[in-house]
């Protein structure tokens, strides 16, 4: 039964009458009569199409959803609707007019009732029995509220009024800006508001056409994400005319049709322009990167995009000055080569951070080769990944004047599941192995002759500022490398096809303790020892107040067969640890999950368990358990039930604050259990 409160009760005989027809339907399919079925359905088509009364109870129950989830626009649109498939029906003004009345517009609320009252009395004067009350009472309340209404945008101050206008979203400054003419022109007034203007897909954008000619004098951020030609028109018209006169960033991702126009946009827009965001798609000849670099000469920050390979977008650039103040560029290409990127580097020598997608070997050599005095950051097809994104510049300018001793790559990023040879970007670590602090790449393996050569080439070869290090320590290279970082500051240990498990524990036990150790993907089993003794170390050194860093705060295991409940049971004892990622561990069991759960310390803050077979209801329930425990994630756990998970959220609805559960793909968990996990105010559920 649908609620009264969603629908006027006249429409639900409307909607309930279908369970009947369909059930007719499903007993003709059960006895294969087809001749029934075709009777049968044929009669529920044509009574779906005769009954317009059907079509209006859907609109009045979407417009409801819309109203409650703050979407005005998308509810009064399904009121016109109402009244336009059935303008002699009262249910659309009805509809309509509570929405206006909802959002303050109290006039045009009593004009709706009255339209409605009109309609109603020409139904009564045919002859037809019309109920009116919701009309009447719905003017009777518009009347009372226009009549002691107070305007919070009048009363208030207007530096505090200006102060919450900053604070709203832009589809909010739109809906708001639809309540009287007094609050449409306090928000166009606002400028700080408008500063940033994002134009996207979606019927939402055209109220806003009314007032880009007002607005634009505003915008100091101006970005367009939509398809729409209506659009493209009208902002690369304001562009081209110079109304955009303070704008500093502007990006173009989707707007093929009208991309070519761009060179006439950048040369108006080129004094005051700093950053651009440009998808050139397939169009080779009009928007080169020559071309913007010589257009925008104020130009800091470069996003360049197209379908194309680089190659297609080089032009000679011989005749091209230094740019002088070009210090990001992000290339996302279909292919880049070193043949590509060296005249990019070459004319932009204060070039602080590149990042490059889809780009070949051959970048490697062109940048170790080439003079970049200022590249701190370089990324070369490093995967987009949430938990860890590609460093940005920092926001401090750089006061000091960049010394011998200073000059060099900060960060260097590359594909660390893609093993590259040694001699490609060996080259790149070397010339900055002083100031690198953030490295993510893996090496090919090379033999006891090719080690040898390497310790050669690259003698007294250390990475003494290094931080952070992801990788594959294979063979031959591992050795190499361990012997880099033995004396560094490393924090961050990320490393997958581990070698040699003992080398790898033997050099950290050496060192001062991590703050994060990943090892994922390692398959000797007889390693478990080394790796035990390093666990304990780091629990000895989270007890100790005297050492600092104190100990690990952040392990993951994945795929790793040297982890056993030994293991999970040295992970107890680390009273550091407040993040524990627990992955496809073929040789834990339900005992040892179990242990590892039931002594976790309070400051475990967040768990995550994936294919973990050992993994039952009981676990799940123990995590309810655990003081401090505020985000558990729970992935692909086949033999976990309702049960585990309605006990582990019972537990957690005592706590004063929220915490997040997120639960995927775990089979044996019904709808209804995700319902009831939903209806926990406390509780932030993800799926």
């Amino acid at each position: 039964m649908l609620s009264t409160s969603i629908i006027a009760p006249h429409f639900l005989d409307v909607l309930e009458s279908f369970p009947h027809q369909i059930h007719k339907i499903n007993k003709a399919i059960q006895s294969s009569d087809h001749q029934q079925i075709i009777e049968y359905v044929s009669a529920t088509i044509d009574y779906v199409y005769q009954q317009k009364k059907l079509l209006l109870a859907l609109l009045e129950i979407r417009s409801h959803a819309y109203l409650m989830n703050g979407r005005f626009n998308d509810a009064f649109y399904d009121g016109e609707k109402m009244i336009e498939e059935m303008p002699k029906s009262i249910a659309g003004y009805t509809r309509k007019g509570h929405l206006l009345s909802m959002y303050g517009h109290q006039l045009k609320a009593i004009e709706c009732y009255d339209k409605g009252l009109e309609v109603a009395q020409e139904q009564q004067q045919a002859g037809q029995n019309i109920d009116t009350e919701d009309l009447d009472m719905g003017k009777e309340i518009a009347i009372e509220l226009s009549e002691k209404t107070i305007d919070p945008i009048l009363t208030l101050p207007e530096e505090i009024a200006t102060s919450i206008i900053i604070l709203l979203s832009q589809d909010v400054r739109m809906t708001c800006m639809q309540v009287s003419k007094t609050w449409q022109t306090r928000i166009l007034d606002c400028k700080e508001a408008w500063r940033k203007l994002s134009i996207q897909n979606g019927s939402k954008n055209i109220p806003l056409l009314r007032f880009t000619s007002y607005l634009c004098h505003h915008v100091k951020d101006l970005s367009i994400n939509t398809t729409s030609a209506t659009i493209h028109s009208r902002f690369v018209n304001l562009l081209q005319n110079g109304h955009f006169d303070r704008i500093q960033s502007l990006g173009l991702t989707d707007m093929e049709s009208y991309i070519g126009q761009t060179p006439s946009v950048l040369r108006q827009i080129r004094q005051t322009l700093t950053k651009l965001d440009i998808n050139v798609f397939d169009n080779q000849n009009s928007i080169t990167i020559r071309m913007i670099l010589s257009s925008c000469e104020s130009l800091t920050d470069l996003i360049y995009r197209t379908k194309c390979s680089l190659s297609n977008h080089m032009v000679d650039f011989t005749s091209l000055q230094q740019h002088p103040s070009l210090i990001n560029v992000e290339l996302n290409v279909s292919t880049i080569t070193g043949q590509d990127i060296e005249p990019i580097i070459q004319v932009c020598q204060q070039l602080r951070r590149l990042v490059m997608h889809y780009c070949d070997d051959t970048v490697y050599s062109i940048i170790a080769e080439n003079s970049t005095p200022n590249l701190e950051i370089l990324a070369c097809n490093f995967p987009e990944d949430e938990e860890m994104p590609i460093p940005k510049l920092s926001e401090k300018k750089v006061l000091l004047k960049q010394t011998a001793a200073t000059t060099g790559l900060k960060v260097l990023y590359l594909d660390p599941r893609v093993e590259i040879p040694p001699s490609n970007v060996l080259p790149i670590v070397y010339k900055n192995r002083s100031t690198l602090q953030d490295i993510a790449l893996s090496m090919q393996p090379v033999s006891e002759d090719e080690l040898r050569q390497i310790y050669a080439k690259y003698s007294y070869f250390t990475l003494p500022k290094v931080k952070m290090l992801m990788t594959q320590p294979l063979l031959g290279i591992q050795e190499f490398m361990m012997q880099a970082i033995q004396y560094s500051k490393l924090e961050e240990f990320y490393v997958a096809s581990v070698h040699d498990m003992n080398l790898m524990v033997k050099t950290l036990l050496d060192m001062p303790p991590l703050r994060i150790l990943e090892i994922v993907n390692v398959h000797d089993h007889t390693t478990t020892t080394a790796l035990n003794q390093l666990l304990k170390k780091y629990a000895q050194l989270s007890v100790d107040s005297s050492q600092s860093p104190l100990s690990l705060e952040k392990i993951t295991f994945v795929y790793c067969r040297s982890v056993m409940d030994e293991t999970l049971e040295a992970l107890i004892h680390i009273k550091t640890l407040n993040c524990i990622e627990l992955a496809n561990l073929s040789n834990t069991s339900t005992q040892g999950v179990k242990k590892l759960i039931n002594n976790l310390g309070h400051q475990v803050k967040k768990i995550f368990l994936d294919e973990m077979d050992s993994v039952m209801d009981e676990e799940i329930e123990s995590l309810g358990d655990v003081n401090g425990l505020n985000t558990i994630i729970l992935q692909n756990l086949c033999y976990i039930t309702d049960d585990g998970v309605r006990n582990l959220v019972d537990k957690k609805s005592n706590l004063k604050s929220t915490w997040t559960l997120q639960l995927t793909n775990c089979p044996r968990i019904s709808h209804e259990c995700l319902h009831y996990v939903k209806q926990k105010t406390n509780c932030n559920f993800i799926t």
